[in-house]
């Protein structure tokens, strides 16, 4: 360790100091993020609609779905291009694709198996 100016040691505290940085969110992680919180509303929709008619939800909850479908699609892949911007945090690029890769998987495996 070297001594400072006044004489005092150079702890390791000095490297426990707070460092600012000019990084943002990413637009397109929270598109992304956002994505899928309306892609999961719509689908927790969709099967309020189709409890409460006893499976006959009809065309409305077939919309519902397939629209989370596509939202989450879109969300998928705007979270995966931002992760090709520099400088910036991806914290919600992360949530936002891994949350719609999961509601993506789960409409598709809904309307494999109603065909």
């Amino acid at each position: 360790m070297e001594p400072n100016i006044e004489g005092e040691l150079i702890t390791k505290k000095r490297f426990r100091k707070y460092k600012f940085t000019n990084k943002k969110h990413s637009r397109g992680g929270m598109i992304s993020s956002a994505c899928g919180a309306v892609a999961i509303i719509f689908i927790l929709v969709a099967i309020n609609i189709s409890f409460k008619t006893r499976g006959d939800g009809g065309a409305l909850v077939a919309v519902l779905g397939f629209l989370s479908f596509l939202i989450s699609l879109y969300g998928m892949v705007k979270g995966l291009k931002s992760f090709k911007v520099e400088d910036n945090f991806y914290g919600f690029s992360w949530l936002g694709v891994i949350l719609n890769v999961f509601i993506w998987i789960f409409t598709a495996s809904i309307i494999i198996m109603g065909i």
